[in-house]
């Protein structure tokens, strides 16, 4: 700008850009390298709203925001540069809101001064223009819409861009009616020519669905309109536009498809279904609707569901109903219905509001279900919680749950009674403040549940607040609650008392099996008395005959002492057997060690003892054992104690039997799959029912007051479980009372 020109715009500015709708500034650079408004005109200030004082002879930097400050200045430093113009457009802010602007800035040296020339045009209606077509050519191309014009008088046929895209074709191609007809089947296009004809004959409008073949074989559905334009009355040209709406039509059909099969589902579903009024009048019902109340259909339409729900239910439906909003469509709740039969039922619904255009309620579609069985069901668990609430509470057993931290989050009512201590200084605590037992153990103990969940039975001692010892048996497990982390349930059995209990029980069985032991060797004092004299009678003999002969100096009595006092030893030896044998039986526990022994010796040593008895009950005693040896594991002596208790009961048994003149005692061997099975049977009186079902009972004998303890059986059953095996007892028909005893064998 030349500066005459310049001299006269700072002197007539307000007169020349007075009523410019242009945005038209001068800055003048300061000697502080600041920014000055010096002129501003009336379209500035109208548009932005400022005062006129607060802008004249005014720093850039107390006029503007930041951001509209920092720009200006940078563009009046672009033109200070090689660049005297700069254009530039950009958006900015005003009070009214924001303006689409292009900012033209040109330097002006003037008396060696610099000024800028501005002037801001508002582009925003070219920008919303241009961003019009812009995205009216992106809906075309989303939308498949393209446009066409046709000149009836030339026979030109103009296109859109869209349109070779929708015919798949080039932007070579030159659309003409010959060239177009090609796309199209000859029964498409007849109609087509009709509606043109028409539309040249009186000047109608219209649109239709036609099918036509791309360029690459494509079968496509589009969307054709006409449009005729007149001049002077006459047609100058028909436009319209052409859509493809194959991708409509196959939702359409796919719809009609599936409006088909949804009345089909509707028709078939179990789930109930219906539709109806806000005053619950029924405009439609499928046959499972009609089916569980037991109408039809047709009388169930213009019916009012609300009949079907008993009377003290209907307010709160109609109250759920209310609250069906535009904004809250879908609502679920429960109500009882009163079925034909008589019977109540509960049903779950899902009820969807239907709204106008003003948001007004004006149906509802409704989806139930029968949750009668589920009630029922709850009902039940809603009963067990509560008597599992008054299990835990009024279980016997303490109750403890914690978590992998040992924190305890649960405690029934028997826990701060058994650790003598209030209820909430347990809760919160560790497991391990009361197990008198090294925190690691109780660790590995837990690590070993998580790896191998399954209850753990032990004993492990408690340490009370008053640090009392208690013993306890536990049942520890793992507890998995939904969307919960590992817990472990203990329950506690205070068992000091039993202990104490079992304690003295030991000590009465000992006593008690001293007792049966000591009855034991009574019953066969006849027996071992035979045993011992035999050999003290024949050691008499012996010596006497000794004396005899050294009274009578016989020369003979030198050559026989050695061979008469080996024979004694002998004879003392077995005395000393039979004591030792005795001796071991007498104790509680037995001298000889828990071993391998041979069963047919041990029983071959009872039958030598009891032999005299057997004798002198006119008994015949028949011993069958197996071919083969046959090794056990145990005491050789209980063994026999249970041999000796079996034949004794038999010896009692056949002379309680006074009819019987033939007493026969048998006991036989059998292996078997490494068991070993020992029968002993006599052929005395069978046992009576209650007598085979008590016969191991303690204390109980089939033998007269005094006769007996009723311990021998029960100890025996005691004794034979210690080898590993059982005893049962049977009658054998017509006559005879058989014992059968199962010991596992060993290979040792």
């Amino acid at each position: 700008m030349k500066k005459e020109v310049f001299d006269f715009i700072l002197s007539n500015f307000e007169s020349i850009y007075e009523d410019i709708s242009d945005t038209i500034m001068i800055y003048k650079k300061s000697i502080d390298n600041e920014y000055i408004v010096e002129k501003a005109n009336n379209s500035f200030f109208k548009i932005s709203g400022f005062k006129v004082k607060k802008v004249i002879k005014q720093e850039i930097r107390n006029i503007f925001n930041d951001e509209l400050s920092l720009l200006m200045i940078s563009l009046f430093k672009k033109s200070s540069g090689n660049n005297e113009k700069v254009v530039y457009e950009t958006t900015i802010p005003i009070p009214s809101g924001s303006i689409s602007w292009q900012i033209i800035v040109e330097i002006i040296r003037y008396n060696s001064e610099e000024y800028y020339f501005t002037k801001s045009t508002n582009i925003s209606n070219k920008r919303e223009l241009m961003e019009t077509i812009k995205r009216l050519r992106t809906i075309s191309q989303v939308a498949k819409i393209g446009g066409w014009e046709y000149n009836p008088l030339t026979g030109e046929v103009f296109w859109t861009e869209e349109m070779f895209n929708i015919f798949e074709l080039d932007y070579s191609f030159n659309p003409t009616p010959n060239r177009i007809k090609r796309f199209f089947q000859p029964d498409e296009l007849k109609p087509i020519k009709l509606k043109i004809d028409e539309a040249f004959k009186n000047g109608t409008s219209f649109d239709f669905i036609s099918h036509f073949i791309t360029a690459n074989q494509r079968h496509l559905w589009v969307r054709i309109v006409v449009n005729a334009h007149f001049v002077d009355k006459k047609i100058k040209k028909l436009y319209g536009v052409l859509q493809d709406v194959t991708l409509i039509k196959q939702m359409e059909l796919e719809l009609e498809f599936e409006k088909s099969k949804l009345n089909e589902i509707l028709e078939t579903q179990q789930e109930i279904i219906c539709r109806s009024l806000p005053d619950t009048t029924i405009l439609y019902a499928n046959q499972a609707y009609a089916k569980y109340f037991n109408e039809s259909v047709e009388d169930l339409v213009k019916k009012k569901f609300i009949e079907f729900i008993p009377q003290e239910e209907r307010a709160s439906v109609f109250e759920t109903i209310r609250k069906l909003q535009w904004n809250n469509r879908v609502i679920q709740y429960e109500h009882k219905v009163n079925k034909a039969d008589g019977s109540t039922r509960w049903m779950e619904w899902t009820d969807c509001g239907i709204f106008d255009d003003f948001g007004n309620l004006i149906e509802v579609q409704s989806h139930g279900k029968d949750i009668t069985e589920r009630k029922q069901l709850e009902l039940e668990i809603l009963k067990s919680e509560t008597l599992y609430k008054s299990l835990v509470q009024a279980s016997p057993n303490g109750i403890i749950l914690f978590d992998s931290k040992g924190k305890i989050g649960f405690i029934n009512e028997n826990v701060p009674n058994l650790l003598e201590i209030e209820s909430d200084k347990i809760l919160n605590s560790n497991i391990n403040e009361w197990i008198y037992r090294k925190v690691t153990d109780v660790k590995a103990l837990l690590n070993r549940i998580i790896k191998y969940p399954l209850t753990q039975n032990l004993e492990i001692k408690l340490l009370s607040d008053k640090n009392k010892i208690i013993d306890v048996e536990i049942f520890l497990s793992i507890l998995k609650l939904p969307n919960e982390p590992i817990n472990f349930l203990v329950l506690l059995h205070d068992i000091t008392g039993k202990k104490q209990a079992l304690q003295s029980k030991a000590d009465i069985e000992k006593i008690l099996n001293h007792t049966a032991r000591l009855s034991t060797i009574s019953a066969l004092s006849a027996g071992i008395s035979h045993e011992i004299n035999q050999p003290l009678s024949a050691m008499k003999v012996m010596i006497d005959g000794m004396i005899y002969l050294k009274k009578n100096n016989y020369t003979t009595f030198q050559s026989t002492i050695e061979e008469k006092l080996t024979f004694a030893s002998q004879q003392i030896s077995r005395i000393e057997s039979i004591i030792d044998h005795l001796r071991s039986m007498i104790y509680n526990k037995p001298e000889t060690l828990f071993t391998h022994f041979d069963l047919h010796q041990s029983i071959q040593n009872v039958i030598n003892i009891l032999s005299t008895q057997i004798k002198n009950h006119n008994i015949n005693l028949e011993f069958l054992p197996c071919v083969t040896q046959t090794t056990i594991m145990g005491y050789p002596i209980q063994l026999e104690q249970i041999i000796i208790n079996l034949m004794n009961n038999a010896i009692y048994a056949l002379d309680d039997d006074t009819k019987n003149e033939e007493k026969e005692i048998r006991i036989s061997t059998k292996v078997m799959n490494n068991l070993v099975t020992i029968k002993v049977y006599n052929n005395g009186k069978c046992l009576s029912q209650d007598e085979l079902d008590r016969i191991f009972e303690p204390f109980f004998s089939t033998k007269p007051q005094g006769l007996g303890t009723g311990l021998g059986l029960a100890i025996c059953q005691q004794l034979i479980a210690s080898f590993g095996g059982t005893i049962t007892v049977r009658n054998i028909i017509p006559k005879g009372v058989e014992f059968i005893l199962i010991i596992p064998e060993s290979r040792g």
